[in-house]
């Protein structure tokens, strides 16, 4: 029978006898004649054989054959079939094509230039070739081709022919791949609807064509792909495949990698259950020996992690060892894949490791990473081998703490982010493993370019990854760590905020199951705690936390510590004596939070009971103490603040000794580069000084200091931590009545205070920080005093006081001695200078949009990102962040050079006595420590003793706001009388005679008249300075001008304020004086004309209201007609031209009641922007005097319009015109006391 009629009969059939009958026929027709066509047809059917049975020898058989029909047939007719033949032969089959691609395109290309007996067929099996090609190479172009051939084949074919329907199904399948254009979808819709339609009605070889190839489109989620009736009778038609190993098990194991895909995208878990069950199937029919066996076995211990990872499901885990073992040993001399076989056992080593698998498994997994590297260098996935490397040395590193492991992770991340294209579906996944990497290594090196990175690469994680995926909350969590740590180093709230939104969209989205929860569950209960009023959710979350997260993991340790300390806070914040605990815990959670003490508590009766939630908090940290991995120092350290609550509330000195020996050992265990360990030396400090209180031991005393000592050293705790621990010390040390050594935990606390409130943070963060300073640099003062030491306590003054606006005033001769030095270094630091003032300044906006209604505008600059306007923020402040670091860097590049070790650092007492060139500096301290006046003249710096308290000086402050207030006449002057017998006149008395002096109070002294007490209007012509470094910038402000243009600024009425009656008096005064004035008056008193017009004047007079808030004086602000002009806008404007400010509105020249030693001031900030003469109010002004006294100044200013107008004479000025009003009301001093001049 002829050999063609036996392989038509199996075709339809199946039946292996009719194939083996053919094959038989072929060889005895060859036998005889050994025709090219005779050789094409026994090829054709030897590779149906292979198909059939999987013997590798029949598809080697086949090649060879159809090759000597190639080769007979070579120039011939006929050829073109022949090498379309060999081409389906070897471009079928992966194992072959890998090595033969190139050979099977060219082949195809050949037979498509000559004669063919059925072009749509050829065209279709090259366009599958290319599609292959595609997937081997990752070239995209291969796809491309494959499309625009599949079409061709589609075209060239009858709709009523048999193979329509398959090949329509080759043409969606790589239409699924592509993907890439509206077009495109809209063909692949079309394209299915065509074989949803027909499916039923189609031949069964057809059907079972159209289940392999349509599966692929099953993971693509963003296009309905498979419609639902298809899918489900594809699902139906599995049953009916025949058995055979290319059949049935081919096909289960290509929709099983299929679900494998969709699984990892979409995270949809029944999926899983469909793949696991279909590849179960085909290894269960596979043959022995059948050549794609190591790779099913592999697919099926993938998806048994997938569902253990997404699920929470672990019965599997074994199961899913055992397959993916198998796989490796399965795999076939020469596979291509080997390699990656190895990666994945490492994979699932690696689960295994995180549901409690231990070291030794850790390390297996990290040697399967780098046996599949080194057997599969060059395999296109190999990306993935070398981020799951990457995760494994990182998570032996937070085993180990060996450094190196951490690096060469970052590296391993580096490189999988380098081999792959970012349109790739697993860029997202390598991006978020590399930021973890990076801010793990930020946290032990304080590197900032590596938290920067960290958040940019996290960011475009969590922006490459759909909202479906279950990788997403892992994504989100880890970006959220990023900014928690970021707010815990510098303070930067924005910072927390957003991390706090992140985690809460994390958990909203987890599975419960997910690896991931606990992780994501833990770091937003972290957050919680940290907030007043969300105890009860934090611990409600961290119980979920704890529960999920499996036994003998870091995670479940981790929680157990957290879910302990929210614990601990809830039993510290249900009574006031409780509150100041909860304060105490906050400190040890988060070093930015608000800073408690225990010492007060420990005066109190203790009459707080201890409670369930102290006691279950005591045996959870002991728990995690035990717990394998164990909680280490951060589970001993909130042991020990537990006992020590539990001291604290019974009173029992047996808890303290468990306290000390909790916290000692907490100490004695962190590593010296941990930030940790700052805080663990901290509390032990604290309960050795609490032992000290109870004992009076010196020995307790003495460790207690220099635990705070070596707390203060660790380089990687944050600025501010450092701060408070230092300033710490130093009040232990004065209690202990050793002055010298407070004067060295004060000095390292002032020292800190520039980092800690760094340009890196916006203006508000700076302000919340220093505000937890208050009276740092004044204490600091006064143990220098105490030691006798009068320069030292005047450079801790300098140091600690005015930190803003000692940041933005620098040092100007530096900078010229710079550029002279080092000119290239010079531009730099100007630059990023330049760039950080701009951000600075972008950063109002922020403030203004509430009352405005304008938005953040264009960000110059900064690297641009789709989002809205929160997006806008948030590169604002990573833009900021990094600017703030460059800064640094070059600061650090300019100290390096000869000469320059100084450069912008605080300056010497010695260099500080310039600044009483023209006359004494009186600095009046007030400490809880003592009271004195630093007089500072060129010869030195003396002090005097006053006869007052800190307490006083509060009180007298207080007295004196309410009065003016109230217009409570007599207070006033009863507080005047106590400002000459306390501060100005023992001060004058000290002086003797002299004509000028400037006054620099600081604390409760800022708010208060000096310069008006007694008689001191009639000895001596009053200035103020916030600093001696102000004085001597605004001094050297002060060259003389090119020109001078006077802008007069009137705002008579505003909607909702009493109109100012004396501005039309006001402005008719100064323009007497003042001719050629531009003036912006009314509606022309806007914010943008007035802040333009001020850029290129020397003087300006503002009439108008000003308001000024005691407890939020950055709010400040002078009342224009559209908006109010805040302290912020005019800090932040660089004015190069400006003399003389005369700001004639209320309280433009006083301070808050907070942040009383930073200089914020309407008056303040103007002269920050550059106006080094501004006259100024300490409180509201009387519209009937005012006038009056800005027409006696501007006349003395231009001696009586006789000459140009100068600032130098304005502090005599402003002294004439105030004695002039002081002599017709006397009695009246609220009228002629406000009045002051700051300046040179």
């Amino acid at each position: 029978m002829n050999p063609e009629v036996h392989i038509a009969k199996f075709l339809q059939t199946r039946d292996l006898r009719e194939l083996e009958s053919g094959i038989a026929a072929y060889h005895r027709e060859i036998a005889r004649d050994p025709d090219p066509l005779l050789l094409t047809g026994l090829g054709n059917a030897m590779s149906m054989r292979f198909d059939t049975l999987g013997q590798e020898g029949d598809l080697a058989e086949a090649v060879a054959l159809h090759r000597r029909a190639v080769a007979a047939l070579a120039g011939k007719p006929g050829l073109a079939e022949a090498q379309a033949s060999l081409a389906a032969v070897l471009g079928n089959h992966r194992q072959v094509a890998d090595t033969h691609l190139d050979e099977v395109l060219e082949l195809y290309a050949s037979a498509l230039r000559g004669d063919l007996v059925d072009r749509p067929l050829v065209l279709a099996n090259h366009g599958m070739a290319l599609v292959l090609g595609y997937q081997i190479t990752g070239d995209r172009r291969f796809l491309l081709d494959g499309i625009d051939a599949l079409r061709a084949s589609v075209r060239g074919t009858d709709p009523d022919h048999d193979a329509y329907l398959w090949r329509l199904a080759k043409l969606a399948s790589a239409l699924v791949m592509a993907n890439d254009s509206p077009e495109g979808t809209a063909e692949l819709k079309e394209a299915l609807d065509v074989i949803r339609e027909r499916y039923a009605e189609a031949p069964e070889p057809v059907k079972q064509e159209i289940q392999l190839l349509v599966g692929v489109g099953l993971h693509a989620d963003e296009i309905p792909v498979i419609p639902p009736e298809l899918w489900e009778q594809i699902r139906r038609g599995m049953a009916d495949l025949p058995s055979g190993p290319q059949a049935r098990p081919g096909f289960l194991a290509g929709l099983g990698r299929m679900l494998i895909e969709d699984v990892r995208r979409s995270g949809k878990l029944e999926r899983a259950d469909q793949a696991a069950e279909v590849l179960r199937q085909a290894v269960a029919q596979m043959p022995p020996g059948y050549s794609e066996l190591a790779e099913l076995y592999i697919g099926l211990g993938v998806v048994l992690g997938l569902r253990m990872e997404f699920s929470g499901t672990h019965e599997d885990l074994d199961d899913m060892i055992d397959a993916l073992r198998r796989g490796v040993a399965a795999a076939r001399p020469g596979d291509d894949n080997a390699g990656m076989y190895h990666s994945d056992l490492g994979n699932g080593l690696m689960l295994k490791f995180r549901l409690g698998g231990g070291l030794t498994v850790l390390d297996e997994a990290i040697a399967c990473f780098r046996r599949g590297l080194a057997i599969s260098p060059e395999h296109p996935e190999r990306a993935m081998a070398y981020t799951s490397l990457g995760s494994a040395l990182f998570f032996k590193y937070e085993l180990t703490g060996d450094m190196p492991d951490l690096d060469e992770a970052i590296e391993s991340h580096r490189t999988a982010r380098s081999l792959t294209a970012p349109e790739h579906a697993n860029y997202a996944l390598y991006l978020a493993n590399l930021g973890g990497a990076l801010e793990q290594r930020y946290k032990v090196t304080r590197r900032g370019e590596d938290s920067e990175e960290a958040a940019k690469v996290l960011r475009e994680a969590v922006a490459a990854t759909p909202e479906t995926s279950p990788y997403r909350p892992g994504h989100l969590a880890n970006l959220a760590e990023v900014l928690l740590e970021r707010y815990r180093f510098t303070g930067q709230t924005a910072a927390r905020e957003e991390a706090d939104e992140l985690l809460r969209e994390a958990v909203g989205t987890v599975h419960p199951g997910n690896i991931q929860a606990p992780g994501v569950l833990n770091s937003l209960g972290s957050v919680l705690m940290q907030r007043d009023g969300h105890i009860d959710e934090a611990i409600v979350v961290l119980r979920r936390a704890h529960d999920a997260a499996p036994a003998r993991t870091w995670t479940r340790t981790l929680a157990t510590v957290n879910l302990a300390t929210a614990l601990l806070l809830r039993s510290t914040s249900e009574e006031t004596p409780k509150a100041q605990l909860a304060a105490a815990i906050r400190r040890l959670l988060d070093p930015a939070a608000e800073k408690g003490t225990w010492r007060k508590l420990l005066r109190r009766d203790r009459r707080v009971k201890e409670t369930p939630d102290l006691d279950e908090a005591v045996a959870l940290f002991t728990e995690a103490i035990k717990a394998d991995p164990p909680g280490g120092p951060v589970a001993y350290n909130g042991l020990g603040l537990a006992l020590r609550t539990r001291y604290a509330l019974t009173g029992k000195p047996r808890t303290l000794l468990q306290a000390v020996h909790a916290a000692r050992t907490a100490a004695e265990t962190s590593a010296p580069d941990d930030s940790t360990r700052s805080i663990a030396l901290y509390y032990l400090a604290e309960v050795l000084v609490e032992q000290w209180e109870l004992t009076r031991a010196e020995t307790d005393r003495d460790e207690a200091l220099a635990r705070y000592r070596e707390a203060t050293q660790v380089e990687t705790a944050s600025a501010d931590w450092r701060a408070s621990v230092g300033k710490r010390w130093g009040e232990v040390a004065m209690e202990a009545g050793l002055a010298g050594e407070a004067v060295e935990g004060f000095a390292v606390a002032v020292a800190a205070l520039d980092e800690a409130a760094w340009r890196g943070l916006g203006r508000a963060d700076q302000e919340r920080i220093l505000g937890e300073y208050e009276s740092l640099a004044r204490d600091a003062a006064a143990a220098a005093i105490r030691t006798g030491d009068a320069d030292r306590a005047l450079e801790l003054l300098e140091q600690g006081r005015g930190v803003m606006f000692a940041q933005v005033i620098g040092d100007r001769a530096g900078h010229d001695r710079l550029r002279a030095a080092a000119p290239e270094l010079a531009d730099r630091f100007g630059e990023v200078q330049d760039e950080l003032d701009a951000a600075e300044r972008m950063d109002l906006y922020d403030d203004l949009a509430p009352s405005s209604g304008h938005g953040t505008p264009g960000l110059p600059g900064v690297p641009g990102t789709p989002g809205g306007p929160g997006a806008d923020r948030r590169r604002l402040l990573d833009h900021r962040h990094t600017l703030a670091r460059r800064r640094r860097e070059v600061l650090e590049e300019i100290r390096r050079l000869p000469g320059f070790t100084g450069f912008l650092r605080p300056p010497r007492a010695a260099d500080l006595l310039r600044a009483a060139e023209d006359g004494p500096i009186a600095m009046v301290n007030v400490s809880r420590h003592g009271c004195d006046a630093l007089l500072v003249t060129t010869e030195g710096v003396r002090v005097v003793p006053l006869d007052f308290t800190a307490s006083a000086a509060q009180d007298q402050a207080d007295r004196f706001v309410d009065a003016l207030h109230g217009k409570v006449l007599d207070e006033v002057a009863s507080c005047l009388d106590w400002l000459w017998t306390h501060v100005t006149g023992p001060v004058l008395e000290a002086l003797g005679p002299l004509r000028r002096i400037w006054w620099c109070p600081t604390g409760p002294l800022t708010l208060l008249p000096l310069h008006a007490a007694g008689s001191a209007l009639d000895l001596v012509v009053s200035s103020y300075t916030p600093t001696l470094r102000a004085l001597i910038h605004a001094r050297g402000q002060s060259g003389p001008r090119a020109e001078r243009r006077v802008l007069l600024v009137g705002v008579p009425e505003v909607p909702g304020d009493a109109a100012v009656k004396g501005v039309v008096r006001e402005l008719e005064a100064a323009r007497r004086w003042l001719p050629g004035a531009r003036e912006l008056t009314e509606d022309d008193a806007t914010c943008e004309q007035v802040l333009t017009a001020l850029d290129d004047s020397a003087w300006v007079h503002f009439a108008c209201h000003a308001a000024q808030l005691l407890n939020d004086p950055s709010h400040a602000r002078l009342i224009l007609h559209d908006r109010p002009l805040t302290v912020r806008e005019l800090a932040a404007r660089r004015l190069g031209q400006a003399e003389l400010a005369f700001l004639s509105g209320c309280e433009t020249s006083r301070g808050g009641a907070v942040l009383t030693d930073e200089a914020v001031s309407i008056a303040s900030a103007i002269q920050l922007a550059g106006f080094p003469h501004v006259i100024g109010t300490l409180w509201p002004i009387a519209d009937v005097h005012a006038p009056a006294v800005v027409d006696e100044v501007y006349a003395m200013l231009t001696a009586g319009g006789t000459r140009e107008p100068h600032p130098h004479g304005a502090a005599a000025a402003l002294h004439a015109a105030v004695h002039s009003l002081r002599h017709r009301r006397p009695d009246f001093p609220i009228f002629w006391a406000p009045y002051v001049h700051i300046g040179p």
